[in-house]
This record gives C-alpha cells, sequence and structure tokens, in this order.
C-alpha cells in the first residue's frame, strides 16, 4: 500500500491556516461560565460520615425531662435515662432545642421550681421565728 503523499502536506497546510486565523484576530472560544456541578449536593454529613441523629418525639420529651430533673451540664445522668444516645448526640441536640426554643421553658420551670422552694424555705424561717418570739415563757 503506497501512502498518499499529500495527505500529510494537507494536514500542515490546515494547521498553519489555523495559527494564520488565531493570529488575525480569529475570535477564541469563551471560557465555561457556568456552574461547574449542576446536579444537586449530596446531603451533608457530620461527623465521622454519620448522618445527623434522629430523635423520636418519646426520646424528645425524655430528654427535655432529664434535662430539666439534673440540669443542663449532668450528662452522665442524662445519658442514664437515655441509653441510646451518646453525650455528643445529647449536647448536639441541646444546642438545637435552645435555637428552636425549647429550653427557655424548661428554664422558666427550673426558675420558678427554685424561686418556690426559696419561698417555701422562707416561709419555713419566718414561722420558726415567729414560734420563738411567741412562744410561753
Amino acid at each position: 500500500m503506497a501512502e498518499d503523499p499529500g495527505y500529510p502536506e494537507q494536514m500542515f497546510a490546515d494547521a498553519v491556516a489555523g495559527l494564520e486565523k488565531l493570529r488575525n484576530g480569529y475570535p477564541r472560544p469563551k471560557p465555561f461560565l457556568g456552574k461547574k456541578n449542576t446536579l444537586p449536593a449530596p446531603p451533608q454529613r457530620r461527623g465521622r460520615g454519620s448522618l445527623p441523629t434522629v430523635w423520636p418525639p418519646s426520646e424528645k420529651q425524655k430528654f427535655l425531662a432529664a434535662i430539666q430533673k439534673y440540669g443542663m451540664n449532668n450528662w452522665e445522668a442524662v445519658i442514664e435515662e437515655l441509653p441510646t444516645k451518646s453525650v455528643k448526640q445529647c449536647r448536639q441536640f441541646l444546642s438545637r432545642c435552645k435555637s428552636e426554643g425549647l429550653l427557655p421553658k424548661v428554664r422558666q420551670q427550673q426558675r420558678q421550681e427554685k424561686y418556690l422552694a426559696n419561698l417555701m424555705a422562707q416561709a419555713t424561717e419566718f414561722k420558726n421565728m415567729i414560734a420563738v418570739l411567741w412562744a410561753p415563757k
């Protein structure tokens, strides 16, 4: 088979003509300005590849009751009430509850209980003082 002797020369001539067009102001292709990734982003994973923890309503109620009972920093006692959750999950859920406005109710109830306990203590102190003052001699 004999090669066509004009084929390489034709390719070279086309390449030279293309370079001449570029040199003489032939319009260059515009850069791509669109979005690089048009697909929707996958759901964000938190931590070590785990999805956000789901809290059923029954566990939410247990959590809020445990926070009200033991306080916001007694995680060992809270975890005893919720054996399926870790300390980290409870802390994350606590911050979510704060942002959703669920905790001001708990704090308000705690303040009211402290206030009532203080009033009861003062009432017993006043009762004891009155008993001492009015005791028969």
